[in-house]
């Protein structure tokens, strides 16, 4: 079914009361040199997961990080997987493939110092970011589809 009919069915069947733009996000953080998700990941990304309405119009946008152990070249590439980790996950668990942007900065973006195993490790990361534009009436949406 066209994303944009299945988008008007859904709305019409919504009682919003006022047109917003919801995001929510998460910090899922990797053991060092892993792409793997591990027990304590796994659960967050399922707990985030349970709270989303994954229906209409939301996208998902993940982005890896790394710390600054290892070569540019390397902690790209490790960026990369961890980001792959986590949409290959979101995909398996209802998301549209379509609908998860992906991508990375490795150790571009810490958000902590690297000069200690703490910071390191708050940047060893995958932010996720869901948004989902709900629109108050069917007027609104029609709009909307019409700018694209």
């Amino acid at each position: 079914m066209d994303r944009h009919i299945a988008l008007t069915l859904v709305l019409l069947g919504s009682m919003q009361l006022s047109a917003a733009t919801e995001q929510k996000e998460l910090l899922i953080h990797f053991e060092k040199d892993s792409a793997s998700l591990d027990a304590e990941a796994t659960a967050e990304l399922d707990a985030f997961l349970s709270v989303l309405p994954i229906n209409g119009d939301y996208h998902f946008t993940v982005e890896g990080h790394t710390d600054s152990d290892g070569s540019f070249a390397f902690n790209d590439a490790l960026a990369d997987s961890r980001a792959t980790t986590v949409q290959t996950y979101l995909v398996r668990h209802g998301a549209d493939p379509a609908l998860v942007d992906i991508g990375y900065r490795g150790e571009r973006s810490p958000i902590a110092s690297n000069a200690n195993a703490v910071g390191m490790a708050l940047n060893r990361r995958v932010r996720l970011l869901f948004t989902r534009n709900v629109f108050a009436n069917v007027d609104e949406l029609r709009q909307a589809l019409r700018e694209g």
